[in-house]
């Protein structure tokens, strides 16, 4: 980028920003190997760091036009840009992306082995799951990046130019091999549910899974969530997020999905449901957290796109609302299957919102 393109660029930024630090950066990226337009947009947008980030994880790689990447991957652009929202980005025909090399391979192989393996609808529903559940990796990864390094090293008077080289620096060297520990991590996760146990439902349209649901949340969350500092609030779902994935791993068991203030999780053995659901909830107590419950239902749910749904499902949910604060309540599936394992208390039957006839339910322990 010559001086005076420069110069126009700096002059339509913030005044507060720093005009030679940003001449800093803007060298750096090209030393990395974006082009001017690539530079001017970052700079217009404020999106440096991220694309010093993208120049040095692509490398020297020419990239090309998302409808070239489609043509290469042997796709129409339709079906490439069907797939390509599906994974979870924008639509290329407002975003404009360019993809390097890798990315065209990986466009492909998307689409050609999920197709091959699964179908059109099939390989679309995974696409979504595959966008959704590595965008959540990529948010933490950024987001612990930002707190630990970033905003400590500009608070400590760090240059913005320094930041981005250092951590451009860091992603070069961890990156790769974080990747490849993530492809082993999904390898491992895949085979431990490919041994579980499940059957098809009478169409064979769906995959079903016999096990007990728990849910688990915080008492008070809203009020709790609009008093205390943001710091604390996010140590405190922190802390809750991993005290309930240590204990409903440790007994066997899968988080299906974590959702702020509340877990989703299944344990196939019944007693060994309760305990972890009783686990949680004297843990939370014992290390200070906000008061817990917990609700917990038996028997066949669906299984689909990473989560569980069905009438158990709705039912572990219902449940979890009427419970008392550090308690857990239980249907009777639930007690039926671990009679002898757990105490069971009857409670008086429970009118449950969405189910006609008020619930048997029981507290556990």
């Amino acid at each position: 980028m010559e001086d005076a393109e420069l110069d126009e660029v700096v002059a339509g930024l913030a005044p507060s920003v720093d005009v030679d630090d940003t001449r800093r950066v803007v060298r750096y990226l090209e030393e990395l190997g974006a082009d001017c337009d690539e530079i001017a947009d970052a700079l217009t947008t404020g999106a440096v760091g991220a694309l010093a980030l993208e120049v040095a994880m692509r490398g020297s790689a020419p990239t090309v036009p998302f409808g070239e990447a489609a043509e290469q991957a042997g796709l129409s652009f339709e079906d490439a840009a069907r797939h390509w929202r599906a994974l979870g980005f924008p639509e290329p025909t407002h975003d404009a992306p360019r993809l390097p090399p890798q990315g065209v391979e990986a466009l492909s192989l998307v689409v050609t082995a999920g197709r091959a393996l699964l179908g059109d609808d099939a390989a679309i529903s995974l696409a979504r799951v595959m966008g959704g559940a590595t965008a959540r990796v990529a948010q933490a990864v950024v987001d612990a990046f930002r707190v630990q390094f970033e905003t400590r090293q500009l608070a400590a008077g760090a240059p913005y130019s320094e930041v981005v080289q250092q951590y451009v620096s860091v992603a070069q060297e961890a990156l790769p091999g974080f990747v490849d520990a993530l492809g082993d991590v999904f390898l491992r996760h895949l085979l431990a549910v490919a041994a579980g146990a499940w059957s098809p439902d009478a169409e064979g349209s769906t995959a079903r899974r016999d096990t007990v649901v728990g849910f688990v949340d915080i008492v008070g969350y809203t009020v709790l969530s609009q008093t205390i500092r943001p710091a604390d609030l996010a140590r405190l779902i922190d802390a809750f997020e991993g005290l309930v994935a240590e204990k409903v791993v440790g007994a066997g068991g899968q988080v299906v999905k974590l959702i702020g203030d509340a877990a989703l999780f299944v344990v196939d053995d019944a007693a060994d449901a309760c305990r972890v659901a009783l686990d949680i909830v004297a843990a939370a107590e014992r290390a200070g957290l906000p008061r817990l419950r917990a609700g917990l239902a038996a028997g066949d749910v669906i299984t689909l796109h990473g989560d569980v749904f069905g009438e158990v499902v709705n039912l572990a949910a219902r449940l979890v609302a009427v419970a008392p604060e550090n308690l857990v309540v239980a249907d009777g599936e639930v007690r039926t299957r671990s009679e002898g394992a757990v105490a069971f208390t009857p409670l008086p039957p429970q009118d449950l919102k969405g189910f006609g006839t008020p619930a048997t339910a029981y507290l556990v322990g």
